[in-house]
């Protein structure tokens, strides 16, 4: 049933952000006293924008991306922001009407009509990252776009020197070895055997390192990890949906719509970044992780943290109820939801122990970034109140892992609340020295804004509010770069 709350309204962004108002630069309004060590750094946030075009809805996985960068400078924050400037994007604007059909969306109500239109589009609406002189828009479905850091004007696709070419999607998830100043990429050939490239760039977007694996069966993905020794997948199986495969080729279904959880049991794979034999643990059952907190290794032992699902739901995300119906995040899901889980894995003999570390349902878990692939304490969440809730996400939680202690802070009936970032003190040296940034959409209000809270007291709630302007959409992954 649809919710009775007032949301925040994805598609409400359509009136008030056009492409001949696209490019967005403004000083923001701040409630209390921001800490001085943000001041040189961004926060940076991706996400989908004009999901509505033509009186047609798109899935909210197709909408454009949108960038903001939320500087913070003279004692205070401005906001720029743009489109990811595709030809997708491109053509769309242009013609306000959806021309592809993308991961989750129908062009239009006609079979015909569907049947005859491109059927994926690049919008590079999902994550953001920084690297060796540029940003990196990045999703599932084609190569990375590289943005100017600081226009945020594109340049172009990113290929790392020709390193990516003829790869059909590289992951929109990336991982950072700030140890061995690296970023590390994957690549995935979908199909009846499911292969992996794992790519490693070093400071300058040099290629320094290459590993590939191949395993049975279809496997859907979206996020790995890595340990100081190995790149970490958690294979999610997939089938596919007869009917579904059926109505995607008659136009009258989607891409999205012909995947569906398979019950053949997971298996987590541990591939060697030095290149040697991939070691393959079966754990014994079906389940499903979108995202994971971290992993490393302790001991001869190699342990992962994973936002689990007992079972997944293919079609349904960010309230997503199809192409004539109203998009409503304030929709519960159904099912249980996901629960932070650690799988320890003995790499000797490959029997594996597993353990919910929260009775929380959450998502989106981020750690410290200089702790990705080592050993870890703080993990800082998406959450749903009261406690054993679903989506949609309504609070923030803090996580002691050492401790066993959880706080958290809820932002009230009508308001959403988007990933976590941390953002390290300069020169710190605590792990949970620094700040957590999460932006909160209040339905209520019809406003967002970044919040900037204190690790050691979330439950507090923001020592700042960074009001964002207006409608501005909901993003789906963000990142902090430092001064």
């Amino acid at each position: 049933m649809p919710s009775t709350q007032r949301h925040y309204d994805l598609e409400a962004f359509n009136a008030v952000m056009t492409p001949e108002v696209a490019d967005l630069s403004q000083a923001l309004t701040v409630d209390g006293d921001l800490p001085e060590g943000l001041q040189g750094g961004s926060y940076l946030l991706n996400g989908p924008a004009m999901v509505r075009l033509g009186g047609r809805l798109m899935h909210p996985f197709d909408g454009h991306g949108f960038v903001r960068a939320l500087r913070f400078e003279g004692g205070g924050a401005r906001i720029q922001a743009r489109f990811v400037d595709t030809p997708e994007w491109r053509r769309e604007s242009a013609e306000q009407r959806p021309l592809y059909r993308g991961v989750g969306t129908r062009v239009g109500k006609g079979a015909f009509s569907n049947m005859l239109a491109p059927k994926m589009k690049n919008p590079a609406n999902t994550c953001i990252q920084p690297w060796a002189g540029r940003l990196l828009a990045l999703y599932e479905g084609g190569l990375p776009y590289a943005l100017d850091p600081q226009s945020l004007e594109t340049r172009g696709l990113e290929t790392f020197d020709a390193a990516l070419e003829g790869q059909r999607t590289v992951l929109a998830h990336t991982k950072v070895d700030a140890a061995r100043q690296r970023l590390v990429m994957m690549s995935l050939r979908p199909g009846p055997s499911t292969g992996f490239t794992f790519f490693e760039f070093d400071a300058q977007g040099r290629q320094v390192a290459r590993a590939e694996h191949t395993c049975k069966g279809m496997v859907f993905l979206h996020d790995f990890a890595i340990t100081e020794s190995h790149y970490v997948v958690l294979e999610n199986p997939v089938d596919l949906d007869v009917g579904g495969l059926a109505r995607m080729l008659m136009g009258t279904g989607s891409l999205i719509g012909m995947l569906k959880s398979s019950p053949r049991d997971a298996r987590l794979i541990a591939v060697p970044r030095d290149g040697g034999e991939a070691r393959t643990i079966d754990l014994g059952r079906g389940l499903f992780a979108v995202h994971h907190a971290g992993a490393f290794e302790q001991d001869g032992r190699l342990i992962l943290d994973s936002a689990l699902f007992d079972s997944f739901q293919f079609g349904r995300e960010f309230g997503f109820r199809g192409g004539d119906l109203p998009l409503d995040p304030g929709v519960r899901e159904p099912g249980q939801g996901q629960h932070l889980t650690r799988f320890t894995v003995d790499l000797a003999t490959g029997s594996v122990e597993t353990r919910r570390l929260s009775d929380w349902s959450l998502d989106f878990p981020r750690i410290h970034p200089d702790r990705e692939g080592l050993a870890y304490r703080h993990v800082y969440a998406c959450t749903s109140t009261p406690q054993g809730a679903n989506d949609p996400f309504t609070a923030l939680i803090a996580l002691d892992l050492e401790e066993g202690t959880e706080q958290v802070w809820g932002g009230g009936e009508g308001c959403f609340v988007g990933e976590p970032v941390f953002a390290p003190r300069p020169g710190g040296v605590e792990e949970n020295d620094g700040w957590v940034l999460a932006a909160v959409y209040d339905g209520r209000n019809e406003a967002a804004f970044l919040g900037v809270f204190d690790p050691c007291d979330v439950a507090a709630g923001p020592i700042a509010r960074v009001h964002l302007p207006g409608l501005l959409p909901y993003g789906f992954h963000g990142t902090w770069q430092a001064a």
